[in-house]
C-alpha cells in the first residue's frame, strides 16, 4: 500500500483561492451539520461538523480568541480532502455561542475552567471513540485551552496535537511581571463593569469602509 508523503498532498493555493472558496469550499460548507449544545450552566454552545462515512480519522479544531468556526472553512476543506472528519465549535462568549457580557461585542468568561468543561461536554457529544486516529488542532487561546484540557484529562483519547501560536502568556515588560496579576485584580475590583477601552468604544456602531486601492 502506498503511503502518502508531503509531496503527494495538495492544499488550496493562493492564486486559486477566490475560485475555490466560492465553489468547492462553499459546497462542502453547505453540507455541514451544525447545532447548539447546552453547557452545565445553560450556556448555548455552537458546534459544527463535516463528515463522510469513509473517513477513519477525526480532527477537532479549537479556535482562538474572538474567533468562530466559520473562519476556518478553507482549513476544514483541506483536511477533509485528506480523509479527516472535521469537528469544531465556538467558545462561550464569542461566535455563535451565547455571549455572556451585556455588550455582545465583548468576550467574557467567568472562569477559564469553563472553557475546559465546555470542551469536554462537546467532545462527549461528538463521540470520537470509533475513529482509528483522533487529532487536535488549536490556535491561539484555543492552544491554551487544549493544552490545559490534555493536562487535566489524562484519558482524553487524542493521538496527536498541533498548536498554532498558543496563547501561553501575555508579553509584558519585565518590570511589570511581578505586579501584573495583582494589578489586574485591583483594576477588576475598581472597575467591575464590562466596558471597551475608549479607543475601541469610538468604533462601535460605525460602518466599515473598504478602500479598493489598499485591498486588492
Amino acid at each position: 500500500m502506498h503511503k502518502k508523503n508531503a509531496t503527494d498532498i495538495s492544499y488550496t493555493q493562493e492564486p486559486q483561492f477566490e475560485q475555490v472558496i466560492n465553489t468547492q469550499i462553499a459546497q462542502l460548507w453547505e453540507s455541514r451539520h451544525e447545532g447548539k449544545f447546552k453547557a452545565k450552566d445553560g450556556t448555548q454552545l455552537y458546534w459544527c461538523k463535516l463528515t463522510h462515512e469513509s473517513h477513519t480519522k477525526a480532527l477537532v479544531v479549537v479556535n482562538g480568541r474572538i474567533e468562530s468556526a466559520w473562519k476556518y472553512q478553507e482549513l476544514f476543506f483541506d483536511f477533509y480532502q485528506q480523509g479527516y472528519n472535521i469537528y469544531s465549535f465556538d467558545h462561550r462568549g464569542q461566535g455563535l455561542s451565547t455571549h455572556l457580557a451585556p455588550n455582545p461585542e465583548m468576550g467574557h468568561v467567568v472562569e477559564f475552567d469553563d472553557y475546559l468543561d465546555d470542551m469536554q461536554l462537546l467532545l462527549e457529544h461528538f463521540d470520537l471513540s470509533h475513529y482509528e486516529q483522533r487529532h487536535l488542532l488549536a490556535h491561539s487561546m484555543g492552544g491554551n485551552i487544549s493544552t490545559r484540557y490534555l493536562q487535566t484529562r489524562p484519558n482524553h483519547g487524542f493521538d496527536k496535537i498541533a498548536l498554532s501560536a498558543p496563547m501561553y502568556g501575555v508579553n509584558v515588560p519585565w518590570y511589570l511581571k511581578p505586579i501584573a496579576i495583582w494589578l489586574s485584580q485591583i483594576m477588576t475590583a475598581v472597575y467591575p463593569n464590562s466596558n471597551l477601552c475608549p479607543r475601541l468604544s469610538r468604533l462601535c456602531g460605525k460602518t466599515v469602509r473598504h478602500q479598493s486601492a489598499l485591498f486588492k
